[in-house]
C-alpha cells in the first residue's frame, strides 16, 4: 500500500519547472515601456517560450534603482498585466 499523499507532493515537485526572479523591461502596445520584476522559469529556452505562450495574465512587481545604493527598489504590491497587451518583453542588466 502506498501513501497517496506522499506519491502526490513527489510527482507534483518532479513536473514543477524551477523559477527564478528577473527584472525585465516590458513594451506595451501602445509604446509604453516599464521596469517590472517577474518569475520566470529558469530551465530552458523551450521551458521559457512555453511559459510565454501560455501566459495570460502575468503578476509582476514595479521596480526602480534606488539612487542611494547599489540596488534597486520592489514594490511590495502587485501588478497584474493582461499579456494580450504587451509587445516583448526584455532581461534589465543591471
Amino acid at each position: 500500500m502506498s501513501n497517496l499523499s506522499s506519491d502526490y507532493k513527489h510527482s507534483t515537485m518532479q513536473t514543477t519547472p524551477q523559477t527564478e526572479q528577473t527584472k525585465v523591461l516590458i513594451t506595451f502596445s501602445d509604446g509604453s515601456r516599464f521596469q517590472y520584476e517577474i518569475t520566470i522559469p529558469s530551465q530552458t529556452p523551450t521551458d521559457l517560450q512555453y511559459w510565454y505562450s501560455s501566459q495570460k495574465i502575468l503578476i509582476a512587481y514595479e521596480f526602480s534603482h534606488s539612487p542611494h545604493s547599489t540596488g534597486s527598489c520592489v514594490s511590495t504590491v502587485p501588478t497584474y498585466i493582461n499579456m494580450a497587451n504587451v509587445s516583448q518583453i526584455r532581461e534589465v542588466a543591471l
